[in-house]
Formats: C-alpha cells, sequence, structure tokens
C-alpha cells in the first residue's frame, strides 16, 4: 500500500484549531452520474473499441558517416548506410526528429523508428544485428563525419533484421520518454551495427532527402488510450465506462484490443464460461473507470464478482483481495455507508481465473442519521474494543490509586482516524498510560500508528491520537462502538476531578482551545457540521471523586453532574465567582442573580429552535439536556420557581 504519513495533531491555541491531517492513502478513482437513488445495472450490450492517436514525424537531419572514409561528409545524400563493406570498417547513420510539434498532454505509450530498405549488399543476411544509440553531443547534419561524429549513450532494441527491402523498425519507446520528460537532451539518435561478421553486409535506407517521400525515415508515436493513465479528462468519462481488458495481469504490454474499450451501458456482466473479450474466456484481467456526481449523502455498494474484485469510489477503498490474481470463486460485498458529495472517480479492478466469470456493481442511497457520541466511561466493567456495557459518570477511588477508564464511541461510521484531547485537574490525577490499540486495532488487517498519543501532566492536558494506516473497508475500517483508548489514571490527593473532554476554551476568548476530531476512510471528519475542525457530536464526560462517595448533584444546585458537564457549567459549584465562571446553569450571564436578562439572552444570541448540530446551537442554553434549544428550556425558569432568584458564594 502507499507509504502513509503520521497523523498529524495540532493543539488549539488561541485563534488555531485542533486539527487531524490524513494524507491520502491511495489515489482512488470514480463512476459516472445517476439518475435515480437505487441505481442497479442492466446487461451491458454496447461495447465500443477506441482507436490509438498516432503522430508521424520525419527527421529534421540525417547524415550517414563512413569508418572507410572518416573525413566524408554524408549529410545531403538521398540514402542511409549502417553495417560494413568488407568486414572491417563500419557505416553508420544520425537522424534527429523535432519532438516540438507534439502537442501537450500527448501520452509517449509507443515510439517507433522506421526507416525503408532500398537495397543491401550482396553479404547481408536476416542474422545481421542492427540498433539504435541515443546521441549525447550536438552536430551538424552537412558537417558531422567519422572522425567528428559525436559521443553516444544507451543502446535500444539491438536485434537482428531481415534481408528484405521493406520497412524496418525498432522501438525506442523508452528513449522517447526520456527526451520529453528531460532525462535525456534530444540529440538525436545514431542506426548503428558493431557486427562485423559478414562482407559486404551493409544496408541502405531512404533519407529524408529520398527523391520517393512516402519512403522517407519516420519516427511514429502512438499514444494509447489506455485507462491507466493520461488526463483525468479522458479516463473518467461522466457519460460511459472506460474499460481496458488485459490477457493476464493488469499491464499495459498485456492489452487484448486496441487498449480502451468504452462501455455504454452499467457494470452487469455474467459470460459464465463463455467469452470475454477478443474470444478469451480464462486469465483475464479488466480495469472499469468512471465519473460520477453525488448527491451529497450516504452510499452503500455492492460488488460481486468471480473471481476476484477490488472497487474504489473517491477517496475510499471499499473492498480489496488480498491478491487480485489468485483465484476466490464467487465473492458478494455490500459496503458499510459512506458519505459521498460531488465528483468521484471510481476504479474496478477485476481478474478472471478458469471456469465461470461474473461482474456486478450497484449502488444505492441510504438515510444515515449521524449519531455517533463519544464519551468518558468511568467504569470499564464488560467493555471491549468492539462492545460496551453500562456508561458510568463517576467512579470513586482512593488517594494513591491506580485506575482506569475508558475513551467510547457509540455509532461511529468506518472509522479511520482518531484524536481525542482529554483535560484534568493535574492536581488531583495524573494519567499514566494510554493504550489506543482498541477500537481501531480490532481488525485482523489493521495497522495502527499511535505515536501521535501524548500525556502532559503539568499542564493537564493529554491527547488521544491513532490512525489505521489500511483504509480499505473490507479488511481494516471499523464501525459500530466500542472503546477507543484505555486510560490509566492514578489519584493524587482528596478532591473531585473531570475528565473532559468536550471542547474547551481555556482562555474564555469564544475560540476553542482543545477540541476532538475524528476521520473516516474517506477523510471525511465525522460529524463537523460548522466545518472548524471540532467534533460537533454528543460528548459527555466523567467525574473522579477521590476519597468521596459520587452524588447525582455534587454542587446541590438542582442540576445532575452529567448534566452540568454537558450544559458547561462547574458541577462542583454552584455559584458564579465572576462573569466569566458558568456555574448555575439558570444563570446565564453569570451575575449571580436569575432574571428576565437571562431569559433575553436566549433570544439576543440566536439560539432559540436551534438544534446539536445547527451553527447557533449552544449547550450553555440547553438546560434540559435534549440537544435541542426551544420554549422547553425557558419554561423550567417557571417549572422551576428561580425567577428573580439570586445565589451566593458565602
Amino acid at each position: 500500500m502507499p507509504n502513509v504519513p503520521k497523523l498529524k495533531a495540532i493543539y488549539i491555541n488561541k485563534r488555531n484549531l485542533f486539527l487531524i491531517s490524513l494524507v491520502p492513502l491511495i489515489i482512488l478513482f470514480g463512476l459516472s452520474s445517476i439518475f435515480f437513488l437505487f441505481y442497479y445495472p442492466k446487461q451491458v450490450k454496447g461495447i465500443t473499441q477506441q482507436t490509438p492517436t498516432i503522430i508521424t514525424l520525419n527527421p529534421s537531419k540525417d547524415a550517414r558517416i563512413f569508418q572507410y572514409s572518416p573525413n566524408m561528409k554524408g549529410g545531403s545524400h538521398i540514402y542511409l548506410n549502417v553495417g560494413t563493406d568488407n568486414g572491417t570498417y563500419l557505416e553508420w547513420s544520425l537522424l534527429e526528429f523535432d519532438l516540438f510539434s507534439v502537442p501537450p498532454g500527448f501520452d509517449i505509450d509507443k515510439a517507433e523508428l522506421q526507416l525503408y530498405q532500398y537495397t543491401a549488399g550482396n553479404g547481408a543476411n536476416d542474422g545481421q544485428l542492427v540498433g539504435v544509440r541515443n546521441i549525447t553531443g550536438t552536430w551538424e547534419e552537412l558537417g558531422v563525419t567519422w572522425n567528428n561524429k559525436p559521443a553516444w549513450g544507451d543502446t535500444y532494441d539491438y536485434r537482428a533484421i531481415t534481408k528484405a527491402n521493406d520497412w524496418k523498425t525498432w522501438d525506442i519507446t523508452n528513449l522517447v520518454k526520456d527526451w520529453f520528460s528531460g532525462a535525456k537532451i534530444n540529440y538525436g539518435l545514431y542506426l548503428f551495427t558493431d557486427d562485423k561478421s559478414f562482407l559486404n553486409s551493409f544496408r541502405v535506407f531512404h533519407s529524408k532527402e529520398s527523391n520517393s517521400a512516402n519512403y522517407r525515415p519516420k519516427l511514429v508515436l502512438t499514444d494509447l488510450p489506455e485507462c491507466d493513465g493520461g488526463p483525468s479528462g479522458e479516463i473518467f468519462p461522466s457519460d460511459a465506462w472506460y474499460a481496458c481488458y488485459y490477457q493476464g495481469q493488469i499491464d499495459s504490454t498485456n492489452f487484448l484490443g486496441s487498449a480502451k474499450t468504452i462501455i455504454s451501458q452499467p457494470l452487469n456482466f455474467n459470460w459464465g464460461t463463455g467469452v470475454i473479450f477478443e474470444g478469451k474466456s480464462d486469465n483475464v484481467s479488466a480495469s472499469f473507470r468512471r465519473l460520477v456526481d453525488f448527491t451529497p449523502g450516504y452510499y452503500k455498494f455492492t460488488i460481486e464478482s468471480d473471481d476476484a474484485v477490488s472497487l474504489s469510489v473517491g477517496t475510499y477503498e471499499i473492498y480489496k483481495p488480498q491478491d487480485l490474481y489468485q483465484p476466490t470463486g464467487y465473492n458478494s460485498y455490500t459496503s458499510e455507508p459512506i458519505y459521498l458529495k460531488g465528483k468521484k472517480q471510481i476504479i474496478v479492478l477485476w481478474h478472471e481465473d478458469t471456469g465461470n466469470a461474473l461482474l456486478r456493481l450497484s449502488w444505492q442511497n441510504v438515510a444515515v442519521q449521524e449519531k455517533t457520541i463519544i464519551g468518558v466511561d468511568a467504569d470499564i466493567s464488560g467493555n471491549t474494543a468492539t462492545s460496551l456495557d453500562s456508561i458510568n459518570s463517576c467512579i470513586s477511588v482512593t488517594s494513591g490509586q491506580t485506575f482506569d477508564v475508558d475513551l467510547f464511541a457509540r455509532d461511529i461510521n468506518i472509522l479511520s482516524a482518531q484524536g481525542v484531547s482529554l483535560d484534568y485537574d493535574p492536581s488531583l490525577v495524573e494519567v499514566s498510560k494510554i493504550n489506543s490499540q482498541m477500537f481501531l486495532a480490532s481488525k485482523s488487517g489493521s495497522s495502527l500508528l499511535t505515536d501521535s498519543t501524548e500525556i502532559n501532566n503539568t499542564k493537564g492536558h493529554s491527547f488521544v491520537g491513532a490512525v489505521d494506516t489500511n483504509t480499505v473497508v473490507n479488511q481494516s475500517v471499523e464501525s459500530g462502538s466500542g472503546v477507543l483508548a484505555r486510560i490509566t489514571l492514578r489519584a493524587l490527593k482528596p478532591g473531585v476531578a473531570i475528565l473532559n473532554i468536550t471542547p474547551t476554551d481555556v482562555n474564555k476568548d469564544s475560540v476553542v482551545d482543545y477540541g476532538s476530531a475524528f476521520s473516516n476512510a474517506g477523510g471525511y471528519a465525522i460529524i463537523d457540521t460548522n466545518k472548524d475542525g471540532i467534533f460537533d457530536g454528543q460528548a459527555s464526560n466523567s467525574i473522579i471523586a477521590i476519597g468521596q462517595p459520587c452524588v447525582d448533584d455534587f454542587d446541590n444546585d438542582g442540576f445532575a453532574d452529567d448534566k452540568e458537564l454537558y450544559i458547561g457549567t462547574d458541577p462542583f459549584d454552584a455559584c458564579s465567582d465572576n462573569i466569566s465562571d458558568p456555574a448555575w446553569p439558570f444563570d446565564i450571564n453569570n451575575d449571580t442573580k436569575v432574571n428576565v436578562g437571562d431569559i433575553l439572552k436566549f433570544s439576543a444570541e440566536g439560539v432559540l429552535l436551534t438544534k446539536e448540530g445547527d451553527p447557533k446551537f449552544n449547550r450553555r442554553y440547553d438546560l434540559n439536556a435534549d440537544r435541542k434549544v426551544n420554549v422547553g428550556d425557558i419554561l423550567l425558569y417557571s417549572a422551576k420557581s428561580v425567577l428573580l432568584t439570586k445565589c451566593s458564594n458565602l
């Protein structure tokens, strides 16, 4: 799999946000637009092969040179020579082609030097070796001789050619690619031989000055309409599948047909034991690519195959076998719901070994409510990496006791990266160990990086970071509920400590300083409604009661501690010390009094009729902790008879 950088955890300091950065692991590809929510393909009928694009160039200059006449200039002659005359002296030719006329975006898939043989010496035979060398220095067409000829480099396609007078072809694809990439400077090429085993074995070819224009030298460049390279507009159409078929493994040297094939209908092949393509029924591979403009939402993909298949959608690797070229028989897989939005590329790779052959692809838009909940479970009893028992918000421990808590998630979908910020009072508890080898590592194919985890007991802030570098959904990516990390702490002295994972504004400047974030296998943030990099879903904290029992309402202000942890007020303080100290939930403006001013804040802040996930939603106003702010929260002032009352810190 591709090399994957480490997860980068950047703590939010003042106006910087906490981010999880995952560089994409694999470049994935896409399908076509769909016109209905549930797409099931009909039998493919139309298949059209595309022809390659070919450009033919004539030399900008050429010349022949003779070892037996080392100062003779042959740049204006109508013929080119290569070979020997008497077995002692060699004859070579030089050619250069101007490549500036090749248009941008043209891919050099094949490059051939073609020369037409006019005649041959009486000693020439079918075993004579002739090849091409790249020239590494400048030369003048009308001035080059054997004695002043330029140096040369690598040899290309040095092989026996026939004696017949016809077109001779040399494959110089790698040399021309090097010219285009800049790996080699285009000074032209030698047509040469070092074979002196035959007397009078010279060959004579038409030059660019030939009187027969049809026989002049040619450099033939071919751009195959393949699936494995080229401009994205070529390989990912929005109105058809581009397919390539191969004999054996997927490789550009194994093409069946001219290369690219256009399929204008959905993928639904059931070949049985019959012909798949170009008369082949066994040991055939294929790649299929298309572009889809997805309406934002969740989609489930079903892929059926016989034998092996892989499926990628956008940045998701949905299904991948251990080895595409191992016979597996019939396979069927339906993915977890994945979130897609906009144009996504899809690639299907398929291989048939022997016997029955089958390939079907379908997808369906499904309704998924993002309801992921994270929290801290103070009692780890019954919890595992992939299951949760009842959640407890408080645990009672003694000073000096070492104990564990679980950082958990409920109903999380295809998680591939986690970054959770944990805050606590370092005078009361300290973290000694964080084990992230839990939920993200629960599948056998997982490959976990956890070196973003950091413990800072001086600041009372630790970070739980982990990335599963194997993001193939069927092999590794986890969905469901379980323990994200098990955290070991030690109680330092009597008191009540909060283990906080909710977004925290340390300096009260209305900018989050610490938060948590989660990423799915496609690189999408999980529940980040306002796009600030912070998880916006429900998060619950826990309380550590050191040297005292757990109670429901430590400060006796009428609000249970778990509700105060959710709302964001201090569960151990019933009255604000200053306007920046939220303590009593009813006292919205933190002035120690409850009056109409607190109720007017609901309207002034624009939070009425908002719910969790809305940009203006604020838990501080959700007094009944039902994830909504509405008239029900305001009616609590009357129901609890708190209007025109005040609290005291005395």
